[in-house]
């Protein structure tokens, strides 16, 4: 089973807090984006863990990308 780690840590800061989740979304509404990780795929019956987690990033602009993390390092590795 694939999970995916969640750290996440108050406004005032604090302790980190970690939570095990299937999905994760991150959103800033006051840019309108969001970053989402996703490892899991279906729903009910042929709900099953995804090969490779699927990355949904929505811009500001309105488009949306959707993609592997290998897929995402192509398109940015020359910024590594």
């Amino acid at each position: 089973m694939k999970t995916l780690f969640v750290k996440t840590q108050g406004l005032r800061g604090g302790e980190y807090q970690y939570a095990k989740k299937g999905y994760a979304e991150i959103q800033n509404k006051d840019e309108d984006f969001f970053i989402a990780v996703d490892v899991y795929q279906g729903r009910g019956e042929t709900y099953k863990s995804r090969e490779t987690a699927l990355i949904n990033i929505k811009f500001p602009d309105g488009k949306l990308w959707s993609g592997s993390i290998n897929e995402l390092r192509e398109l940015i590795k020359t910024e590594l």
